[in-house]
């Protein structure tokens, strides 16, 4: 019984083993996966490079136009657009400064980006409204730089943590898949061991019982034989 009680044990660490190899294992495979994900969208950016520079035999380039107007150099846009100049009285630039409102400035930034200034009649055109117009765009000047700076932080924190996953998948050690395959069919023949010698302890069990009860049977049969025999023999001595 403690022999197998250690062999159960024993097993059981095993078990606990292979399964912190295989935790480590599947943590190494994600990270792994996370890195090639992000080599892929880099590989994604120089494929669009290229193919800005070659296009295909029928004249369309390979990848998608989606992607390459993401990717087109800056251009100016034409001044096209009747500026609301109703909306421009009633806005309080002061108010918009002191609650951080930038979704009403970002409602005037089309507006006053593609504004046809020079087709406006001097009517419109007064001190009091392009002063206005110079702190709207002196805003706006402001909310572009924010952006700018928020996204080169975060493409840096991205260039960081990528850094830093690539240093920790450089110290996970090598992991044997040979000897993690032995290591299982190793446990599952250790466990098939244990179940055999389990059934095995109670079919001789079982034997065991038999042959009890059947020799406390035969004795009872015995027994009352006997004692039948003993009264006839009384009974034909009186």
């Amino acid at each position: 019984m403690s022999n197998r009680s250690g062999l159960v044990r024993g097993i059981s660490e095993k078990s606990s083993s292979l399964t912190r190899e295989l935790d480590s294992l599947a943590d190494r495979a994600f990270e792994l996966q996370q890195i090639a994900q992000a080599l892929k969208e880099k590989d994604d950016v120089h494929m669009v490079d290229k193919g800005v520079q070659a296009d295909s035999a029928g004249g369309v380039p390979a990848f998608k136009w989606e992607r390459l107007k993401r990717l087109q150099p800056f251009q100016y846009l034409p001044f096209n657009k009747k500026l609301d100049w109703r909306k421009v009285r009633t806005m309080n630039v002061d108010k918009m400064i002191r609650e951080g409102d930038s979704r009403s400035l970002m409602d005037m930034f089309n507006e006053v980006s593609q504004a046809d200034m020079e087709g406006e009649s001097s009517y419109n055109l007064t001190e009091s409204n392009l002063v206005k117009l110079v702190r709207v765009c002196q805003l706006m000047m402001q909310f572009v730089q924010y952006k700018s700076e928020q996204q080169y932080n975060m493409q840096q924190m991205m260039e960081e943590d990528q850094s830093e996953l690539q240093a920790h998948v450089s110290l996970l050690p090598n992991m044997d898949l040979d000897k993690l395959t032995q290591g299982l069919h190793k446990l599952e023949m250790d466990y098939s061991g244990v179940a055999d010698a389990d059934m095995d302890a109670m079919f001789q069990q079982v034997r065991v019982e038999e042959r009890i009860g059947a020799r406390d049977v035969l004795g009872g049969i015995v027994d009352q034989a006997n004692k039948e025999l003993n009264e006839r023999i009384k009974a034909l001595g009186e």
